[in-house]
């Protein structure tokens, strides 16, 4: 009778140890499929940047809104992923096996270009929904954004200079060709906010050696503001938030880029970085806290690499955010959230990730 209970009670713990064993190697399944987890709790008390990343793929073209950030993952294809930073999970947003690359997220509206067509097009997602749209809209141009309901890109005919603004509304799903009166020559880094649109280009003839400058187009004005206008100097990287536009410029020395800003509604300049040795660029504004990449003169030639740093204009104070060794390029500021992409490690066959700093 005692080896018959002994051998049912042993029979029963196997069982159940079994069950708990495969219970555990299916949720482990699950969360690799669509979830992460951040290398650093994201409600740690000491703000620290930490790492978005996922096993065999290469993350790029960051986005950022609200609680939300898009990116496109490389693999045998490029995905789009969706990063929630109040849960720390990751959700897959295509699986088509054509590329999916450059989200732009705003609101619970993502986004990118998708290589399903040729030419792409560019498709959106419904958070809310999870419905998945072909907009019906080819893509022209390399640089591109989205703000609200306005998707803009801009393009240029080699060698006539002709510059076009392309601008869809999502909301009237009505598409706009614009041909600037003035002759440009490569523009990019394009930003919109509300209904004014950003950028930079070289303003005289197609030639490589031309500085460029800062162009602002106003949709409901219709017209065209060149925020620069000294060619001998090179103004790059816009970024626009309400009635200010920062950008980075070298009127200070070749290699000595500074960030400026422009306000609006004033129309006064600023000279907001003013270290001589030092080279800040890509900056990207939110309220009044501007977010850039910075690195000392020569640094780069003896390996040393790029930071992010944030400036508050307010208290007109600038601050480290990255402390790591690797390079850094794109960062983004929404709110109290940075976002920036990096590199993983110092080798030809790093994985580049999202880095994410909350303060």
């Amino acid at each position: 009778m005692k080896n018959t209970l002994f051998l049912i009670t042993t029979m029963i713990v196997i069982i159940l140890i079994s069950g708990c064993v495969q219970e555990t190697t299916e949720e482990k399944t699950k969360t690799n499929d669509l979830t992460t987890t951040p290398t650093t709790s994201i409600k740690s008390t000491t703000p620290k940047p930490f790492k978005i990343s996922l096993e065999g793929y290469w993350l790029g073209g960051s986005g950022i809104h609200g609680d939300k950030i898009v990116f496109h993952g490389e693999n045998s294809n490029s995905d789009i992923f969706m990063y929630d930073t109040i849960t720390g999970k990751t959700t897959q947003i295509t699986f088509d096996n054509s590329n999916q690359l450059h989200p732009f997220i705003y609101g619970k509206k993502i986004i990118w270009q998708d290589e399903r067509f040729s030419p792409s097009h560019y498709f959106l997602y419904d958070i809310s929904t999870k419905e998945e749209k072909d907009l019906g809209v080819e893509i022209s141009g390399y640089w591109r954004d989205f703000f609200d309901n306005i998707l803009a890109e801009i393009n240029y005919v080699k060698p006539s200079g002709e510059t076009t603004l392309y601008v869809y509304n999502l909301e009237t799903q009505q598409s706009k060709e614009i041909v600037l009166e003035e002759r440009m020559y490569d523009p990019k880094y394009l930003q919109v906010y509300n209904d004014k649109i950003v950028w930079s280009a070289r303003p005289k003839d197609n030639n490589p050696k031309d500085n460029e400058d800062i162009y602002l187009y106003d949709l409901s004005k219709e017209s065209l503001i060149k925020i620069t206008n000294d060619s001998s100097f090179s103004h790059t990287n816009p970024s626009i938030f309400e009635n200010k536009i920062v950008w980075s410029d070298n009127r200070n020395g070749l290699n000595n880029y500074d960030i400026y800003m422009y306000d609006l509604s004033t129309g006064k300049e600023t000279h907001v970085t003013t270290q001589q040795d030092t080279i800040e660029k890509m900056p990207f504004i939110f309220d009044d806290k501007v977010v850039y990449i910075k690195w000392k003169q020569g640094e780069r030639e003896k390996g040393g690499y790029m930071d992010v740093y944030m400036y508050d204009l307010s208290k007109k104070t600038e601050t480290r955010i990255s402390t790591d060794t690797w390079d850094k390029d794109y960062p983004k500021i929404y709110e109290n959230k940075i976002i920036w992409q990096g590199w993983s490690c110092d080798c030809s066959e790093a994985d580049k990730i999202i880095y994410l700093y909350i303060f």
